[in-house]
């Protein structure tokens, strides 16, 4: 067999496959050149530099040998991003080293080594791509993290449309082994490109759906084409990953199967193996493990894994053999192995600060905060520690139940178990579960009352009793409050926390909405107070609520006094110094404790949302300066911290304040990337569909609903985000209102039929005509999911029963329009179904009641429609023929003759019969026909488009008699 050409690439993976060999300009490479290639790779960049100086004066070497310099220089520069651990520095140097190579390429656009140049410089832009894609979840900025994605996404298109021109260019050229090697290079390469396109976080399901798409074509053409090749091999490989993308687990699974058969045909051909075969082999070996995982196959993995290391001894050594050992790890623990953690930490122990160890480290994090795997106790404090930092409270207190639940020994108890129990008390506060909470904190003012936690959980506790209390009226919880703070003056007397007495008063009034007299009384906390902090941020919370309210009833009653305007403007400019104080607090005082620093943490988080509200505010009106403050303390967070989200969340609150909008779609945009399923997100989505929504029907008024293509882009958004903000209403129980529901999807039906260019003109599936495609079925998707909730029983009796049939009829031609199967037409008949049975279209025994159509005429288009599914699903169940017939009969009987629905009625009839094909059914169509033309001569006279059909319908059956004689 034949076998491939160089792995193009200016990493050390550029290695020669057997058979063919280097370009023949390399074979003249002198000494110097490979020399000097190794000092860059181990990081001696100046020796490599001064070896490049000797090179470029040796004028003893062949000119065509010497030119070829900037070749090893843009390698060295590459060895230089290898090393490089800022992405910044290292993107500089890809930059230049693609440089160098545009350099040579003009220099010397005939010199042999050109195609090799032209080939690499697509491998650094499209590793230039990806370091931009890996950079996204680090971005600190909505426009960093946009800016990102866009040069990602258009670098990969420069690359694939480079490769594709040079294909073109190049096949012109006389043919040769270095042309012939360039075009399958380039061929490739530009499907790489795509398929790394196609995994750019954020891009749009239809992009990414067609890169995907082009590349498995173009594959496929590239294997048939070069299958007696190596580079075949690679090509099925990448076919593979695409076939997994678009979810064809079934055919990527049998095509990296196929791509594994490269190891037996060079056993068989007795070709040894190298780094170029190896990458293919153990590229396919990593990415079938990852398939049976993504499958939630871990039995097949492990077997597949176990048996690679036993045939494949050199896979174990190689870097491959940790790459598999971390999907084992996986595997292990699906399958509740007892090998798991062992070989984890095997992992982490052969390597500590690489990126398996760190993967392993995360992952015995993850799943001990599941219960899945036990770590130690210390250990599992501070893992609780960092989740609660990120605001990650579910694994906190899995891992805090695990510290409690390890402890071997009395004195571990003693030492861990407090601070556990205390941590876990603070989860359950911040997650609002305050009884729970309080019986946390008592457990250790019960079991350990001298430990330097124990007066703290007992004033945690009050607290929570004290809000149970004013939430729920309950006299125990009011008992249990009394209770504790009797224990807290009789077993800490003197003890700072009694100085906390005005912050419970603060707290009862709170409670019951009466926020300024809460405020005095929390703002009446002393200093030395351990609730001091928390009641300079509650009482200026309580000012900035009470002047929001009293500023909505002004306005709600139009009054029109400068005076009262001021005293709000007053109130809340004091309320906005207190947030101040408070943050000058502490920047001026550490945290004398981990439990005030934690404290602190939550504080500031509410302070933050808090100045971000007034700021915004009408009276205020410091929406910039909010941003500001906002940018600011997003620069300081961690991209993995969870509390993010909230930030993202003002953030596009104050954009859209100062109509800032496309600064708004940015930080959404963001938060889908990192935080797409929680709740801020979906509260995102809602106000920037909203914004977006108004922005467009102004568009559509002022061009005539032209859809060029800033209005489909926008369209597109308000799709994905109010699907989104619907999708978490539900989840979230954000409790959406069911006229914004209906709202929405009225929104999302308009839109996709717009975005998939069907005219107002239709209606439904029957309305469209040739050449109508619906090519963009997520949109209907997502519109029919809307309205599927619409009709179920979350707001079923919510609204008008004359809403209702348009809710029905509506989610019902959403399932229509997609119908492309069996399965899909199956979904739509039962949902126009639905409408024949709610509405009593057909009584108990399924006869068809002509006065619940006279009496409700708008029932019949829909009723007409479902005739219509029938027929579509005759194509695969024959008797459903029978159910149109009926169907349109009835249309036929209660339809005024010549009307539209009539004429309809009377051609689905015929053509029905005619599908059916039975011995009667020819001759009834025909003699139907016939009927109708006597009375009809003209048919419809092409009022509703129906003469041409009957007149070819007429043709086809007379050709079908014909040819039945």
């Amino acid at each position: 067999m034949k076998t491939s050409r160089t792995l193009r690439g200016l990493a050390l993976a550029a290695t020669v496959a057997a058979g063919i060999g280097a370009l023949p300009a390399a074979a003249q490479e002198s000494d110097d050149f490979s020399f000097a290639r190794r000092l860059a790779y181990r990081g001696w960049f100046d020796l490599a530099d001064d070896i490049c100086k000797r090179i470029e004066r040796d004028h003893t070497l062949p000119r065509e040998v010497r030119s070829a310099l900037p070749i090893l220089l843009a390698e060295i520069e590459l060895a230089k991003a290898d090393r490089e651990q800022d992405a910044g520095r290292s993107l500089e140097h890809i930059t230049r080293s693609i440089a160098r190579l545009d350099r040579f390429i003009a220099d010397e656009p005939s010199h042999p080594r050109s195609f090799e140049a032209k080939i690499n410089i697509g491998y650094l832009k499209s590793r230039k791509a990806k370091s931009l894609v890996d950079q996204l979840d680090s971005a600190k900025t909505p426009d960093q993290h946009d800016r990102l994605r866009k040069e990602a996404s258009a670098l990969y298109d420069e690359v694939t449309a480079g490769f594709e021109d040079s294909v073109t260019v190049w096949k012109r050229l006389p043919a040769s082994d270095e042309v012939g090697g360039a075009i399958m290079d380039a061929r490739l390469e530009a499907d790489r490109a795509r398929y790394e396109h196609a995994r750019i976080p954020g891009l749009p399901d239809e992009e990414r759906k067609k890169l995907l798409a082009d590349a498995i074509k173009n594959l496929v053409d590239f294997e048939i084409d070069y299958g007696d090749t190596a580079k075949a091999f690679e090509a099925m490989l990448l076919e593979g990953k695409c076939l997994m993308e678009t979810g064809e687990v079934a055919q990527a699974e049998v095509k990296l199967k196929n791509t594994l058969s490269l190891d037996g045909i060079l056993r068989k051909e007795k070709i040894p193996r190298n780094e170029y075969f190896d990458s293919i082999i153990y590229g396919t070996y990593l990415t079938l493990t990852q398939l049976y995982l993504k499958t939630n196959r871990p039995k097949d993995a492990r077997v597949f894994i176990e048996t690679t290391f036993a045939n494949d001894p050199a896979a174990v050594r190689a870097w491959i053999g940790m790459a598999l050992k971390v999907e084992l790890v996986d595997a292990y623990f699906r399958l509740k192995d007892a090998r798991a953690k062992q070989l984890a930490e095997d992992i982490i122990k052969a390597d500590p600060d690489g990126p398996f160890g760190r993967r392993m480290k995360e992952r015995i994090a993850h799943l001990g905060s599941r219960g899945h795997v036990r770590i130690d106790q210390e250990q599992a404090i501070r893992v609780a520690e960092g989740s609660m930092d990120k605001g990650r409270l579910r694994d906190a207190m899995a891992m805090l139940r695990q510290a409690i639940e390890g402890q071997a020994t009395e004195e571990s108890r003693a030492k861990n178990v407090p601070k556990a129990l205390f941590l876990m008390g603070q989860c359950l506060q911040d997650m609002k579960r305050n009884y729970e909470a309080a019986i946390v904190f008592e457990k250790v003012v019960a079991l350990y009352p001298k430990h330097e936690l124990g007066v703290k959980a007992c004033w945690e506790a009050i607290v929570c009793f004290s809000n149970e209390f004013d939430t729920f009226e309950d006299p125990l919880d009011e008992r249990d409050k009394d209770r504790l703070m009797e224990t807290l003056l009789r077993t800490w007397p003197g003890a700072k926390e009694a100085d906390n007495i005005p912050y419970l008063q603060g707290l009862k009034l709170e409670n019951a909405k009466k926020h300024r007299e809460a405020a005095e009384k929390y703002l009446a906390v002393p200093e030395r107070a351990p609730a001091y902090e928390r009641s300079l941020v509650r009482g200026a919370y309580c000012l900035r609520v009470d002047a929001f309210r009293t500023h909505a009833d002004y306005v709600r009653k139009g009054k029109k006094d400068p005076a009262e305007l001021q005293a709000m403007i007053d109130q809340l400019n004091r309320a906005e110094g207190l947030f101040r104080k408070f943050l000058d607090r502490i920047a001026k005082n550490p945290a004398e404790n981990a439990e005030q620093a934690r404290d602190r943490v939550s504080l500031v988080g509410v302070t933050d949302q808090e100045l971000a509200y007034l700021y915004n505010h009408v009276l205020i009106g410091k929406a910039e300066k909010a941003l500001e403050f906002l940018d600011k303390v997003a620069s300081e967070m961690s991209a993995d911290d969870d509390r993010l989200a909230r930030i993202n969340l003002l953030q596009i609150q104050s954009q859209l304040v100062l109509n800032r909008n496309d600064d708004a779609v940015k930080t959404l945009e963001l938060m889908f990337h990192r935080f797409e399923n929680v709740k801020e997100t979906a509260q995102a989505c809602k106000s920037v569909a909203i914004r977006l929504d108004e922005i467009t029907a102004d568009y559509f008024k002022k061009n005539g609903n032209v859809l060029d293509d800033y209005a489909r882009e926008n369209l597109k958004k308000i799709s994905k985000y109010y699907a989104k903000w619907v999708q978490g209403a539900m989840r979230f129980s954000m409790n959406a209102s069911v006229n914004d529901v209906m709202s929405v999807g009225e929104s999302l039906y308009v839109n996709a039929k717009r975005l998939n260019s069907l005219p107002e003109t239709v209606q439904s599936f029957m309305d469209m005509k040739k050449g109508m495609l619906v090519g963009w079925k997520n949109y209907f998707e997502e519109a029919e999911f809307v309205h599927s909730l619409l009709v179920g029983p979350t707001f079923r009796g919510k609204y008008a029963e004359k809403d209702r049939l348009i809710l029905m009829a509506r989610r019902a031609r959403c399932l229509s329009f997609i119908a492309d199967s069996a399965e899909g037409w199956g979904a739509a008949k039962n949902a126009y179904e639905e409408i024949v049975k709610d509405f009593g279209i057909k009584d108990a025994q399924g006869q068809f009641s002509r006065q619940t159509i006279q009496d409700r005429p708008l029932l019949l288009g829909p009723y007409l429609e479902v005739g219509a599914v029938y027929f579509e699903l005759g194509r695969w169940t024959r008797i459903h023929y029978d159910n149109a017939i009926s169907v349109f009969t009835d249309v036929a009987s209660v339809s005024a003759p010549g009307s539209e629905p009539w004429w309809i009625a009377r051609y689905m009839t015929f053509l029905s019969h005619f599908r059916r094909g039975g011995p009667k059914d020819i001759m009834t169509a025909q003699i139907g026909i016939k009927m109708i033309e006597d009375n009809y001569p003209d048919f419809d006279a092409g009022k509703y488009g129906l003469k041409e059909k009957f007149i070819e319908l007429k043709k086809e059956i007379e050709r079908t008699g014909a040819a039945n004689r």
